[in-house]
Parts: structure tokens; C-alpha cells; sequence
């Protein structure tokens, strides 16, 4: 859910890599 938000393209999205996945954080 995460990559796919990030893959989306959110402005408001910044991705951090941590280990094997993505963590979308909301720069809101």
C-alpha cells in the first residue's frame, strides 16, 4: 500500500528506503 501510494506520485509524500520496503511519510 505504501509503494503504491509513493508510485502515485503524492506531493505530500516523501519515500525513505528501510530495508527491503518503503515508508511513505506524510510531509503534510
Amino acid at each position: 500500500l505504501r509503494k503504491k501510494l509513493a508510485a502515485m506520485g503524492m506531493p505530500s509524500v516523501i519515500e525513505t528506503k528501510v530495508g527491503k520496503g518503503y515508508i511513505a511519510h506524510d510531509n503534510v
